[in-house]
């Protein structure tokens, strides 16, 4: 029987959009006569809800920890190849170890799919390698940006986009390069790596949620901010958007705060230090405040009862980038407060009030979004009928498939 594996070492614990992710395209790969596997790290404990997807905690490292170099690491890997295979030789050889004997215990020939959703240099060179002998097909979803910001500037993320540009220049001219399948997941970001790489790469849907939900007049609006802590998210506007809120203007509307969010893995200790003092401002604003990853009922039972969500994102940042909570949102016909000159400003040409220029318009778009709720709420819902006709699994599997040599 042919079968359908996810490689995902980022699924640690519970992780919201990545396990409904790798869960609904499984799902999907079972329905269309393959036999699902999910490949998590190691230290990955939930269970999977549906019974034939079958689990395998196998990775070591993440795809963060497979990319992590010192700056003078990183500077001497741009001047010679050989210094970053020498930097990366340790995490090179276990990874192709779990590689190797996850092949070997399910057999895996060429009619297979292999899905690999968060992939970095590492992941690349890994894999060209494993085919050297085999035709293996590969598939590799990038979902960062290969241009940092201009509105700060970090020298380690600069470090990091060259050498993954020069990874990919030493490499896409091995034979077995053709057996690597290349995606992005917005058409934004396609455009910007075929652009800046020469190489001829796809762009796959994102599997979103299937929206049976009408329209209905709320007695109380949920007001949510979703997913991890991170400053490019806006975690950190949350207090002040939360204390404008609960001016006495908004008590007629019988507003309800819900924050769930969590300390990313591998943040600096100064970095976790300072989210930590937002975390407990947060708590003494009386919100509903969820600082631990939530299971998949948990994640999906949440979202669900979202009336309007804060996608509060740095638009420099998310300028070419998706955001899974965002399209969820979309599916499932959530009003949100979204950046202009972004993926998603982009992508949905609704509710053209609902996007800010700037963080002070936040305030009147929210009080502008809460005052004509059914009104905002009826478009979200009309849109996203045809957004989960082109983002479900089935149309992601499918695209797979055109791609099988």
């Amino acid at each position: 029987m042919k079968k359908f594996i996810i490689l995902d070492n980022c699924l640690i614990n519970s992780n919201g959009h990545y396990l409904e992710y790798a869960q609904r395209v499984c799902k999907s790969a079972i329905k269309n006569g393959y036999e699902s596997y999910l490949i998590t790290n190691k230290r990955y404990k939930q269970c999977i809800l549906n019974p034939e997807i079958k689990l395998i905690n196998k990775f070591k490292f993440t795809v963060w920890d497979n990319q992590r170099l010192n700056i003078i690491q990183k500077i001497f890997s741009l001047i010679s190849y050989k210094f970053l295979i020498k930097f990366l030789q340790k995490r090179l050889l276990i990874f192709s170890n779990e590689l190797k004997d996850i092949f070997n215990l399910l057999d895996v020939s060429k009619e297979d799919i292999i899905l690999i959703p968060n992939g970095g240099g590492l992941e690349i060179i890994t894999l060209l390698d494993l085919n050297k002998n085999n035709d293996f097909n590969f598939n590799i979803i990038f979902r960062r940006d290969i241009s940092t910001p201009s509105n700060y500037f970090r020298l380690d993320l600069i470090l990091d986009v060259f050498i993954f540009k020069k990874i990919i220049f030493k490499l896409k001219e091995k034979k077995s390069f053709k057996y690597l399948k290349l995606y992005t997941d917005t058409k934004e970001l396609q455009k910007r790596y075929q652009s800046e790489l020469n190489i001829k790469i796809d762009n796959l849907c994102i599997p979103c949620f299937s929206n049976n939900k009408e329209s209905i007049t709320k007695k109380k609006i949920s007001i949510a901010y979703l997913g991890d802590a991170r400053f490019e998210k806006g975690f950190h506007h949350l207090p002040w958007i939360i204390n404008y809120l609960k001016q006495p203007f908004f008590k007629k509307f019988n507003l309800q705060f819900i924050i769930q969010s969590n300390i990313p893995y591998g943040y600096t200790f100064i970095k976790k230090l300072f989210l930590n003092l937002i975390v407990n401002k947060l708590k003494n604003l009386n919100v509903d405040l969820y600082t631990s990853m939530l299971s998949s009922r948990e994640y999906k039972k949440l979202i669900e009862s979202v009336d309007i969500l804060l996608i509060i994102y740095d638009a420099e940042a998310y300028k070419n980038r998706s955001s899974g909570i965002f399209a969820e949102a979309v599916a499932l016909g959530i009003p949100c407060i979204i950046p202009k000159n972004t993926w998603m400003s982009n992508i949905i040409k609704i509710n053209n009030e609902l996007k800010y220029g700037n963080k002070k318009e936040i305030k009147l778009l929210l009080k502008k979004l809460i005052i004509d709720y059914d009104l905002f709420k009826k478009k979200s819902l009309d849109f996203s009928g045809n957004w989960i006709k082109s983002n479900n699994p089935d149309n992601l599997i499918n695209s797979l498939e055109k791609n099988l040599l």
